[in-house]
């Protein structure tokens, strides 16, 4: 309990690199998936000497899969000595994560006791983020001008329209629109719907 909130944390213990799994590593990634199921917010902690692996790449793509938010804290910064290894650890960041640009990023030393309020903050507002309801009313004038900027492609030679759309449940906030051809939305187009949803609230 830290003031009026209270926090649960799991803590599912390391997972190596690929190539390096042993049986019990292989149980505590298992673990790691239930508990991605079970999370509100899930904190990615990595080693800033070690850097972002393909397996963190691959636990925050199972994360972004279930409509978790994530924030990325990246620990030990108290080992990052040089400019040139701040920047190397931020060029590594960056390409290792460019499917979730949207993920806060933290750096923290839990042995120096620093960036740990940062984190918590960023959980919290994740938290809320995820709990947020919208109006129908809010949800569709921003809906209009989506369609304004960029209509849906026309399918089978008719023109797709979305008519509306309405908030249905939050963990994830959930919109359901409405469509005259809703198999003629492709994915693009619904990954752009997404994206400008989640920019817009």
């Amino acid at each position: 309990k830290i003031g009026d909130d209270e926090y649960i944390f799991i803590d599912t213990a390391g997972i190596r690199r690929r190539g390096k799994i042993k049986d019990v590593e292989y149980y505590s990634y298992l673990r790691a998936l239930d508990a991605i199921d079970r999370a509100d917010v899930v904190v990615l902690l990595l080693d800033a000497e070690e850097g972002p692996t393909d397996r963190d790449a691959k636990i925050a793509g199972i994360a972004l899969e279930k409509f978790k938010p994530i924030v990325i804290a990246v620990n030990k910064i108290d080992k990052l000595k040089s400019q040139k290894e701040w920047e190397n650890i931020h060029r590594r960041l960056d390409l290792t994560f460019d499917f979730i640009a949207f993920a806060p990023r933290v750096f923290i030393s839990a042995k120096e006791k620093r960036g740990l309020e940062e984190l918590l903050k960023q959980v919290k507002d994740l938290y809320k983020q995820y709990t947020k309801r919208v109006t129908t009313g809010k949800f569709n004038r921003a809906l209009s001008e989506l369609m304004e900027i960029h209509q849906p492609p026309v399918y089978k030679n008719k023109i797709v329209k979305i008519y509306y759309g309405t908030q249905v449940k939050t963990k994830p906030p959930t919109f359901l629109l409405f469509s005259n051809y809703p198999e003629g939305i492709p994915k693009n187009f619904r990954r752009f719907l997404e994206n400008r949803i989640r920019k817009e609230f």
